[in-house]
């Protein structure tokens, strides 16, 4: 998660429309939304499909990255909008193109056998 855990879960919390402005995430929902969120972040570097530091985000992935944990969220807080939904599955694909992006370009060797 980004460099203040707190700032994360509460956009994430106001994405899903569970706080509203100034209010600030309980204890609970701060755990639970930084329990998926870390979850979320190990499936997709253990896949490669993520390739910066949980702690240091680039900042053309974070509100990608606030909507896609938004949509894995939505569930625990009950929230069934197919719009966070749809948002998070397009905020996935953001943040796989964004983590390719950064791939350097390699030849692939060519072998005749």
């Amino acid at each position: 998660m980004a460099a203040d855990d707190n700032e994360t879960v509460r956009r994430i919390l106001l994405e899903l429309g569970v706080l509203q402005s100034g209010e600030q995430p309980s204890y609970g929902e701060y755990v639970d939304v930084r329990d998926m969120a870390r979850s979320l972040y190990a499936e997709l570097w253990d896949n490669y499909l993520i390739i910066w530091p949980i702690d240091d985000p680039p900042i053309s992935s974070q509100d990608a990255w606030i909507k896609y944990v938004a949509g894995r969220c939505a569930n625990l807080f009950g929230i069934k909008d197919a719009g966070v939904l749809m948002r998070a599955d397009e905020a996935r694909r953001r943040l796989i193109a964004i983590a390719a992006s950064y791939l350097p370009e390699t030849e692939i060797p060519v072998c005749d056998f």
